[in-house]
């Protein structure tokens, strides 16, 4: 702590809570570091380029985003693509949605069909991305009636849009952080399995007030872009060297 100007914690207070009785009473002993919550790390995009919602012709508020991130298979989790893609794929029966991660054969903007003997094959609703830049995901995020997706970084970016969110674990230490989303009022918690996902999906699609409410709490709790804190801080910092 003596030799620390800053300390960042890569959560919004949220997720990684308050500073403990013991960890205020040291910073306020010696004066340093300065702790700082990154919140989301969240890129937007700034150019000129349509957006990727047009791009591709979707509507606003018009479809379901389902993204089940992880880049890579968790302990107990390595069919969570599987078991989001088959939620996607039941949903597109009835509703326009575009499912962001691995179908094995993913075109940028076009169905695909994953292989024989896995999740349903795709409906015509159905728009399938192996991936996206982040700006774009942001863009999707913002503009969706609902976004599915694993209760890591991906959850805190949808919630940073101010979107109704259900946060599905893939990993050991996303049920408490979901948990803590739930009792935040800013989204709802699904299981890794298909039938779970449509259920808590099909339940927030018929109730426009709850979907609503998770929207505005989201928003209320204006998350700020972590690259942004952290940029101002180093700046600040170059400035008193």
């Amino acid at each position: 702590m003596r030799i620390l100007d800053e300390h960042w914690i890569a959560y919004p207070q949220l997720i990684a809570g308050e500073l403990k009785w013991l960890e205020r009473f040291k910073l306020k002993r010696l004066g340093r570091p300065t702790v700082r919550y990154l919140d989301v790390i969240l890129s937007r995009n700034s150019s000129a380029e349509q957006s990727i919602v047009a791009r591709v012709g979707l509507k606003r508020d018009g479809y379901l985003l389902i993204v089940p991130g992880g880049g890579t298979g968790h302990p107990g989790a390595h069919d969570a693509g599987e078991q989001f893609l088959g939620a996607a794929n039941s949903l597109a029966e009835t509703e326009t949605v575009v499912f962001v991660g691995p179908t094995r054969t993913a075109d940028a903007g076009a169905p695909s069909r994953p292989r024989a003997g896995s999740a349903a094959l795709p409906n015509v609703r159905l728009r399938c991305f192996g991936s996206l830049p982040q700006a774009d995901l942001a863009e999707l995020m913002s503009h969706a009636r609902l976004v599915v997706t694993n209760g890591g970084s991906t959850l805190l970016q949808a919630i940073a849009c101010g979107r109704a969110c259900i946060g599905v674990p893939i990993a050991e230490d996303q049920p408490q952080r979901i948990q803590r989303c739930v009792t935040a009022g800013v989204a709802m918690a699904a299981e890794l399995n298909a039938p779970s996902i449509l259920r808590a999906a099909g339940k927030l699609l018929r109730d426009e007030s709850a979907r609503a409410a998770l929207a505005q709490h989201a928003a209320n709790l204006q998350l700020a872009n972590g690259v942004e804190i952290a940029l101002n801080a180093l700046s600040h910092l170059a400035e008193t060297a």
